[in-house]
């Protein structure tokens, strides 16, 4: 007995049309969507491009597999593929009810033409290669899919040789499609980890020949000739080319040139530093402007690791892109002269569908190629724009029109919040742009309703996308943000750090210095004095009152100024231990603190509360929902995170399930925390709960303002903290995802002189040999 297929043979036929359309649908879909990943936060987007760039290796592979199983029947079961397709042509003529070519055992030939168009479509679009890192580190595995694909989709053209009247238009696509397939493969290879930095690292620098200049010092000596070795002394001059003047596209673009090399963990020299301050920390670069251009750095390095921009962006590239254009314009017109007699109308269109969506694939990258700042650079470095510069000027302002036409985003430019007493007492961020956001928030109202679906989210390992969906919101990045970290990196006094340890000093900072600034201010002056009416009494009782409130002062604050300094030591908290204290201590200040409502001027208190508010919510949540951006300084947070929220759910089960976020911090400030938690609970748990309740107490006996910008001070020199000491690997894995802050505050260290990755002193002196005669 034999085996009966489930669907029956004279229906392959279109197994293969319906999956090369298929095939054919995802690459227009990929080639358009791709690209809005990388400025969006939003997950839909990223899982659509997801699951079309997973189904488009599958479809293609599974149509190339049909192919090949059918390979046999193609043209005709006896070898005669002529006389199969007149047959074809004469039921589609002259028959009511024309017959498959299936019918007779046998596949239209014209399927043999199809073989390259599917090896274009593994080839894949120029908007998208990888979609993730790992995927970049498999190139040697792509590099050996392509020598198979290519040997079967070889195999089904020289099986049809016979007969086949698309052999020129066959080899044509087949040239297109190993270019592509080929371009992605090195794409991948360039943007891999092993790829990327042996484009970085160049020609290896040997230094002056040591052993020969010592060998004729030696040989004078033994002559009895005077002679000596002079070392010039080191002025201090730079050896590499200041920045050129230029659009912002191009001053980025010679930035990535020098700092590409972070992202694979390598160092920089002070001569770059020097040449980055120069730009950066001059007058005529405001935050918005240094985001601009780090942001257009990250674009670069993004295009180089997820797209074919390091092969398509070369004189190669552009040599390959125009034989590609070239093969596939004139295929199409090949097929257009050629006698279609005898083939079916179906498979006609179908065939003017591949033709032409090549066509639309490849005049959309061209297009997209055209409007890329890659473009910008190139001809800015061949100086074209400045030979015409009537025309340069027309052309980039065309391209900043289309540009701003399509909302061309170079990243999604939002903070992401978390909230640890919303996500103790299991309220839903308040519901923004989503629909979806907007459906859970008005459904999980309902308690019962939101802790089943929390529980079947967590049985089936979806826990996280839950939390992330649920409590998780996103702030726009502002220009008030820009500026405030923009301050903060300009006060590290980054042009004063001139040594290597002076540069960590600053970089291990999380907030010392803030403190430090507290603790060295004067004394209370008289016009900090709140009865003004003692101006008017004798000098000599004012003086006294004065002296009298500042000891006060000093007794009152000694505790609190060591409960402070112990809270953001390092030799006494880990960096998550400091976190969690200063989030929850921060949130209880907020909740105090009331909010004052001015339209026309607001206060610089009102500024450092958002601010401190803003980066307190997004460092929790690069410790929960990105643990890895933060591994090399989280340690147990995600431990100590659970405890903490334990400890805090036990606390709100005392007084009810419905309670409020307002109640809950008023129930908080007013548990007596006069011993020390360790003393009562020991360490089994790594809870911080009323731990930051007494920090929380410590901060509001400082006056509003000072304790704002105390805050304030302090996230910021975490985020600085969290940023330096998060390696570039994680920072180019978080571009795929829409980008993080805190990859542009790490770039934006580096080239303000803040970060450890300045190791090579100056000093470019060669010695020489004086010898008299």
């Amino acid at each position: 007995m034999g085996f009966t297929p489930p669907v029956p043979q004279k229906y392959t036929d279109w197994e293969i049309r319906v999956a090369v359309l298929i095939s054919l649908g995802i690459q227009l879909c990929l080639i358009f969507m791709a690209p809005l990943r990388r400025r969006s936060a939003s997950r839909l987007p990223r899982f659509l491009v997801w699951s079309f760039y997973l189904l488009a290796d599958w479809i293609a592979d599974l149509a190339l597999g049909l192919l090949l199983n059918n390979m046999g029947n193609i043209g005709s079961s006896n070898g005669n593929a002529s006389l199969s397709v007149s047959t074809i042509g004469s039921r589609a003529s002259g028959g009511k009810h024309p017959a498959p070519a299936s019918d007779s055992s046998s596949s239209p030939i014209i399927f043999a033409f199809w073989a390259p168009f599917l090896l274009l479509h593994l080839g894949g679009p120029d908007t998208i290669t990888a979609y993730s890192i790992e995927d970049a580190e498999l190139w040697l595995r792509h590099f050996i899919g392509l020598l198979f694909e290519l040997f079967a989709a070889s195999v089904v053209f020289f099986c049809s040789l016979s007969g086949n009247h698309l052999i020129p238009a066959s080899m044509l696509m087949f040239v297109v499609g190993i270019l592509k397939y080929g371009e992605r493969t090195y794409s991948l290879y360039c943007g891999s980890v092993d790829g990327f930095r042996e484009s970085v690292l160049g020609e290896p620098v040997p230094g002056p020949n040591y052993a020969k200049l010592m060998e004729e010092y030696d040989a004078k000596l033994k002559a009895k000739l005077p002679a000596e070795i002079e070392i010039p002394i080191d002025k201090g001059e730079k050896r590499l080319e200041p920045i050129k003047e230029g659009s912002l596209q191009y001053i980025a673009y010679q930035f990535y040139q020098n700092f590409r090399r972070l992202f694979v963990d390598l160092i920089l020299s002070f001569d770059e530093r020097a040449i980055s301050q120069e730009y950066f920390l001059s007058e005529n670069t405001d935050s918005n402007k240094a985001f601009t251009v780090v942001e257009m750095e990250l674009n670069y390095i993004y295009d180089v690791t997820y797209t074919k921009a390091a092969v398509i962006h070369t004189h190669k590239g552009y040599v390959s892109r125009f034989i590609g254009s070239a093969c596939i314009i004139t295929a199409f017109l090949f097929f257009v002269a050629l006698n279609k007699k005898g083939f079916l109308k179906v498979d006609i269109v179908i065939t003017y569908t591949l033709l032409i969506g090549a066509i639309v694939l490849d005049g959309a990258a061209l297009l997209m190629l055209l409007l890329s700042d890659w473009t910008n650079v190139y001809l800015e470095e061949s100086q074209m724009c400045r030979y015409n510069s009537t025309c340069w000027k027309w052309w980039a302002k065309k391209r900043d029109q289309m540009n701003h036409l399509i909302r061309n985003r170079r990243w999604g430019e939002k903070m992401s919040q978390l909230n640890l007493i919303s996500y103790c007492l299991d309220n839903p961020v308040k519901p923004d742009r989503r629909i979806i956001h907007r459906i859970f928030y008005h459904v999980f109202k309902i308690k019962p309703l939101f802790h089943f679906c929390k529980m079947i989210a967590k049985k089936i390992c979806c826990a996280e996308m839950f939390d992330q969906t649920i409590y998780v919101t996103h702030k726009e990045v502002n220009g008030e943000i820009k500026d405030f970290i923009f301050k903060r990196l300009i006060s590290a006094e980054s042009k004063k750090l001139k040594t290597t340890e002076e540069i960590k000093e600053v970089c291990q900072s999380r907030g010392q210095r803030a403190l430090e600034k507290i603790n060295n201010a004067k004394e209370l002056q008289f016009n900090e004095v709140k009865d003004w009416n003692d101006w008017n009494q004798d000098k000599q009782k004012l003086k006294k009152k004065v002296k009298d409130m500042n000891q006060e002062k000093k007794d009152m604050n000694q505790e609190k100024r060591k409960r402070l300094q112990e809270s953001i030591d390092p030799n006494t908290h880990d960096f998550d231990h400091s976190l969690l204290l200063w989030h929850i201590a921060t949130e209880l200040c907020y909740a105090e603190s009331p909010t004052t409502d001015n339209s026309t001027e607001e206060s610089l208190k009102e500024h450092w509360k958002r601010m401190g508010k803003l980066l307190s919510d997004y460092m929790l949540y690069l410790l929960v929902m990105q643990p890895a951006m933060l591994a090399t300084t989280a340690g147990i947070g995600l431990i100590r995170f659970r405890d903490t929220c334990a400890e805090a759910r036990r606390f709100f089960e005392q007084y009810g399930l419905n309670l409020k976020k307002e109640d809950a911090i008023k129930l908080l400030m007013n548990v007596n925390t006069s011993a020390d938690p360790v003393d009562v609970k020991g360490d089994r748990s790594k809870s911080v709960l009323f731990d930051a309740c007494i920090l929380a107490e410590c901060l509001q006996r400082e006056k509003e303002d000072t304790r704002w910008w105390l805050i304030a001070e302090v996230w910021a020199d975490m985020l600085f903290y969290a940023a330096s000491h998060c390696r570039g690997y994680g920072h180019v894995r978080q571009l795929s995802k829409g980008g993080e802050m805190l990859t542009i505050v790490w770039l934006l260290m580096a080239h303000m002189g803040v970060g450890e990755m300045y190791q090579i002193k100056g000093g470019h002196a060669k010695a020489k040999l004086i010898a008299e005669k």
